[in-house]
């Protein structure tokens, strides 16, 4: 942040002046570096703006009605403080504390919470939306409603707290682990509370019509998995089947961003396999060309082109691994899979129809110490690439990095191979108009044949089925030049 004046509570500049010009003058203060320990009980009524604040720490103060928009908080402790009647917009708070605080009728928006605390707080009416949790503590805070909506709760704990329940189909990311010692309540008219058993978690929500996201997070808070419910997750994983949860294309769009973040979440976790960021992409691709003939639709055309953009990284990483996989295989067209089942081309010969994976076939399978060592033979080069994608789609972001280090695929090596074109600039065939172009060099029909064919159901069946790649076999005679006959 450029060009902060300075302000430290604990050093030279300290004292009656400086606290009436920088705080006790109820002006707004922009761009101001601050540290230490402030003065208790503080009344401030101004708005902090583009402001720094290190290592700080507010006891009993009066922020009520004070506005923080663009402002970064490391290491900052609220004490007692009211921080209501506020907007809080981007922002972004890092290893802070709020104990004892109070929040009545402040809207939180846009903002970032990493390695927070939130102790015996009054939370009651507080509006949280379109922000990140990581790592975020709520401890005995109360609460009326559902504290937090449209957001993403990554890796938070809450303890001894009512629990609305549209929090939990309000968010991507929440699960029962997280929670201990909580009550859920669903809002009754006058401020009544009805009060249930989490096992009654989805006899609370049988009454109403939930939307397909809704019906998505809900789905990850009882299972904790985004593919406890496969079926669901295919229907998910298209954005065209929102319409339900997003109406206006500012919700559609603000929904379209948090739920790529949420995918890429689990992916760097490890939480979930290749194959639905693929799937994703594929979908979101489709709803980008229809959105390039919706002149009027032009924000959200934008949103989904920055989510395209957002999983390059990803998905050319894939890409690059697979094209080196591929390449070393080279005029063979068998592979060696390590795969758990039975000691019998035949049965994995059914798997292979089963999911919907024609043109290969097993040709041998060995004994080894688990899983068995699986031959598998391709008509053509092509049905040896869908093969070996759909093997890489079943496998984690660390087995891909792993398999990118046997590959002697280093990171640069992955950004080297460019898959996605995005450009920004002035339409060549409309001057005078702005325009976004993104192109994908991703081969449409390997594309069609991974996202199409092949449900979540037996995606899943196929990544218990195929463990490992084990390598090519570069000989073998005409049965494995040719392939399957």
């Amino acid at each position: 942040m450029p060009d902060l004046s300075v302000y430290s509570a604990g050093g030279p500049q300290a004292g009656p002046t400086s606290w009436q010009e920088v705080l006790l003058h109820g002006s707004d203060v922009r761009r101001v570096r601050f540290s230490g320990t402030l003065p208790a009980e503080l009344s401030f009524q101004g708005n902090f703006i583009e402001c720094s604040f290190d290592d700080v720490t507010w006891s009993g103060s009066n922020l009520q009605r004070c506005d923080w928009k663009d402002c970064h908080l490391k290491s900052v402790t609220f004490i007692d403080c009211d921080l209501g009647h506020a907007a809080i917009l981007t922002n972004a708070f890092t290893s802070c504390r709020f104990i004892r605080c109070r929040f009545p009728d402040t809207s939180i928006s846009d903002c970032t919470f990493l390695n927070c605390e939130f102790e015996e707080c009054d939370l009651t009416h507080i509006i949280i939306k379109n922000s990140r949790f990581e790592a975020v503590r709520f401890s005995r805070c109360g609460t009326s409603n559902r504290i937090v909506e449209s957001s993403i709760l990554h890796d938070t704990t809450w303890e001894g707290m009512d629990i609305e329940a549209d929090l939990l189909i309000g968010n991507f990311g929440l699960s029962r682990d997280q929670l201990s010692n909580c009550r859920l309540f669903r809002r009754l008219p006058q401020g009544a509370r009805d009060v249930h058993d989490w096992s009654q978690v989805d006899e609370v929500f049988a009454g109403r019509e939930l939307g397909l996201i809704e019906r998505f997070r809900l789905s990850y808070f009882n299972t904790g998995s985004i593919d406890g419910d496969p079926d669901l997750l295919d229907r998910a994983l298209d954005p065209r089947q929102w319409t339900g949860d997003a109406p206006i294309p500012a919700s559609f769009a603000s929904l379209l961003m948090s739920f790529s973040q949420f995918l890429l979440i689990q992916y760097a976790e490890g939480k979930c396999r290749f194959y639905p960021l693929l799937r994703f992409y594929g979908g979101n691709f489709d709803l980008l060309e229809w959105l390039a003939k919706q002149p009027e639709l032009l924000p959200l055309y934008q949103a989904s082109a920055g989510v395209h953009y957002t999983l390059n990284n990803e998905v050319s990483h894939f890409m690059a691994v697979l094209q080196r996989v591929f390449a070393a295989h080279g005029t063979s067209l068998v592979t060696h899979v390590g795969a758990n089942g039975p000691l019998d081309t035949e049965h994995f010969d059914a798997f292979f129809k089963e999911i919907g994976l024609s043109g290969v076939r097993a040709i041998s399978v060995r004994p080894r110490n688990s899983p068995v060592d699986l031959g598998v033979a391709a008509a053509d080069s092509h049905t040896l690439l869908a093969f070996l994608a759909l093997l890489l789609a079943c496998r984690t972001k660390f087995d891909l990095r792993k398999q990118a280090d046997s590959e002697g695929l280093d990171q640069e090596g992955a950004k080297g191979q460019s898959l996605i074109v995005f450009q920004t600039g002035q339409s060549l065939t409309k001057p005078g108009e702005f325009e976004i172009s993104v192109n994908t060099l991703l081969p449409r029909s390997l594309q069609l044949e991974l996202r199409l064919t092949m449900s979540m159901g037996m995606f899943k069946k196929a990544g218990r089925v195929l463990v490992e790649l084990i390598g090519s076999e570069k000989k073998g005679g005409q049965a494995v030049q040719d392939g399957p006959q």
